[in-house]
């Protein structure tokens, strides 16, 4: 009997256990991190990037040709995620040549939703470091730069066309050589000009001794001439330098 009693208790005990704890249960799923949004097909991708100004023509060599200053726009699939869950306290910065730069944050009008984006051009103090391969030489004019965007801790969204993502980036804007251009004409106009005529230096004064006394016929007695011959004489002298003698 008492073999039989313990062995009862026990049973009775396990199955209440059982009843009170109920199944074992699987372990969570790990949270979500803001890095899994570039897995899957459903990863943000970016299609395209050209110059606002030509918008309505995108594929145009206007629109593949950008500067300093000019807004960039691009256009992608699921970039809505970059803003979304736990990737929505990350800074998002244009991204060029795979570089990004700090300081060319997403600018208005963009929306998400529409997927397209607006980044300005501009120089910053941030982001003097990366500008530096981006600038190249002191000599250089122009170069294609492959442009996306991303975290501005992280990496560039993978472009599903390198080509379409690629512009054509003057470093010194084409008006700049035209203004250049004018102005040492112009430079050069003046120059010649101050050295072949007086356009720099007044005219050499009249140097005026003696006149003969045929002339000076309203000459005072000590030899000087009038007020009203001289302005005669003067007004028919040339502006360069003469004796009269």
């Amino acid at each position: 009997m008492g073999i039989r009693h313990i062995r009862l208790c026990a049973t009775v005990t396990a199955i209440f256990a059982a009843i009170a704890c109920g199944p074992a249960t699987a372990a969570d799923p790990p949270p979500a991190t803001c890095d899994d949004i570039f897995a899957g097909a459903s990863a943000p991708t970016v299609t395209k990037a050209y110059d606002y100004r030509h918008k309505k023509d995108p594929d145009s060599a206007e629109a593949k040709s950008v500067n300093l200053d000019s807004v960039i726009t691009i256009e992608g699939d699921n970039l809505n995620k970059l803003f979304e869950g736990a990737c929505a306290k990350r800074g998002v910065v244009l991204f060029i040549n795979g570089l990004p730069m700090p300081g060319l944050t997403i600018k208005p009008p963009s929306n998400p939703k529409d997927r397209f984006f607006n980044f300005t051009l501009r120089r910053a103090d941030s982001a003097r470091d990366a500008w530096v391969p981006v600038l190249g030489s002191p000599l250089s004019n122009s170069g294609d730069v492959n442009v996306s965007m991303g975290f501005k801790d992280g990496f560039a969204v993978n472009s599903a066309d390198a080509e379409a993502t690629t512009l054509h980036f003057h470093v010194v804007p084409p008006w700049w050589f035209l203004w250049a251009l004018g102005f040492l004409i112009v430079l050069g106009l003046f120059i010649y000009l101050a050295h072949s005529s007086n356009i720099m230096r007044d005219p050499s004064p009249v140097l005026i001794t003696r006149l003969a006394p045929s002339v000076c016929r309203g000459c005072k007695a000590r030899g000087g001439f009038s007020r009203s011959s001289r302005r005669m004489f003067l007004s028919a002298s040339s502006p360069g330098t003469s004796a009269i003698r």
